[in-house]
């Protein structure tokens, strides 16, 4: 009888022990998700920055074409 105690013991002992690691392995879990989940956002919204940035940045390794030759007001345009 006293080793059926025993063991029982033992065993509560180690699932009290396992349910702690587990809500601390969840707590961990949930701290590191909605770390994860803001840097996304905060890198999501750097390239959005940066892509409008870049969108709105006139290149200085190209050259800038040629305004285009044409007629004046009163040319007569023609089908050819």
């Amino acid at each position: 009888h006293e080793a059926v105690t025993a063991v029982a013991e033992h065993v509560q002992e180690k699932l009290s022990a396992t349910e702690q690691r587990l809500v601390e392995m969840e707590t961990a879990f949930s701290a590191l998700k909605q770390e994860v989940t803001d840097r996304a956002d905060e890198t999501s919204q750097a390239f959005t920055r940066l892509k409008n940035s870049l969108d709105h940045t006139e290149s200085l390794t190209q050259q800038r074409r040629s305004k285009a030759t044409g007629g004046g007001g009163d040319a007569l345009m023609t089908n050819c």
